[in-house]
């Protein structure tokens, strides 16, 4: 069991989510230059309480990736579905996990957030359009 935090510790600085189709991409930028360890789950109802709520079935929590990621590509989605909920938890230097955000996406919709609106997109929008470009045409 990882130990976990609900306060948004400051890990990550921005977050961009897309669903189109089946498909879901969200890229994300961490705080410091360098990759974090962080931790996505995807729900059809909603957000997580904590890091490995995967492991209790009743939660309906399904583990999307884990990592010193910078992106997810989930083509494991159905269009019929209204909504899917990921979150997103990041592990700070001492090896606890802090919830950072929640990505509500609807059928063919945008998702952005920044800690700092002033300080731009992030380069995880850019990563965002390069992965959007890779998807086929519907």
């Amino acid at each position: 069991m990882s130990h976990s935090s609900r306060k948004k510790s400051e890990i990550i600085d921005h977050v961009h989510g897309l669903r189109w189709g089946s498909t879901v991409l969200i890229a994300w930028d961490a705080h410091e230059a360098s990759p974090v360890q962080v931790r996505v789950l995807r729900s059809p109802i909603d957000s997580a309480e904590g890091p490995d709520d995967a492991d209790i079935l009743r939660l309906r929590q399904t583990l999307m990736c884990e990592g010193a990621l910078t992106e997810l590509r989930d083509d494991d989605t159905l269009e019929s579905a209204e909504w899917y909920v990921y979150t997103i938890f990041a592990q700070d230097s001492e090896g606890a996990w802090h919830e950072q955000h929640v990505v509500r996406l609807k059928a063919a919709t945008e998702w952005h957030w920044s800690r700092d609106e002033e300080a731009g997109p992030g380069l995880s929008l850019e990563r965002l359009a390069e992965m959007r470009r890779a998807l086929p045409a519907s």
